[in-house]
């Protein structure tokens, strides 16, 4: 079961969590620049067409996006997948996964595409672009 900590719905405008997000990378300097932008297109992306939440227990899950069916799609976001930032992209998607008690999530990133089964979920890795012209 999930705590009231684990899934905080992002209710702030939208200038005021972007300005947030900013804030944040300046502090941590762990997101690169173009990672942060695409942190920001996706969650308008997001917003056209689900309500958005992010998920914080252990790790971190960028945001979980649910429909009107009440359906909850984890999403991490990164310029690109590599070495320094592979796992712990997967492992905040995974933990999100199993905690919310879904089977799959999605890694969006400038222009990385595959698809693998991490610990017994399924993980889509899609351009940010092409998540977003898909029509929901």
């Amino acid at each position: 079961m999930m705590s009231k900590q684990t899934l905080k719905e992002i209710i702030s405008s939208n200038e005021e969590f972007i300005l947030n997000h900013v804030r944040g990378i300046i502090k941590r300097e762990r997101i690169s620049p173009p990672g942060s932008l695409n942190k920001v297109v996706v969650f308008y992306g997001i917003r056209r067409s689900y309500d958005v939440f992010y998920f914080a227990e252990n790790g971190e899950c960028d945001f979980i996006a649910r429909s009107d069916e009440n359906k909850l799609l984890p999403i991490q976001v990164c310029y690109e997948l590599n070495q320094k930032n592979r796992e712990r992209e997967i492992n905040g998607l995974i933990e999100a996964c199993r905690t919310l008690g879904v089977s799959a999530g999605t890694i969006l990133t400038f222009d990385d595409e595959e698809e693998m089964d991490a610990e017994g979920i399924y993980i889509q890795v899609l351009p940010a672009w092409r998540w977003i012209a898909e029509p929901r």
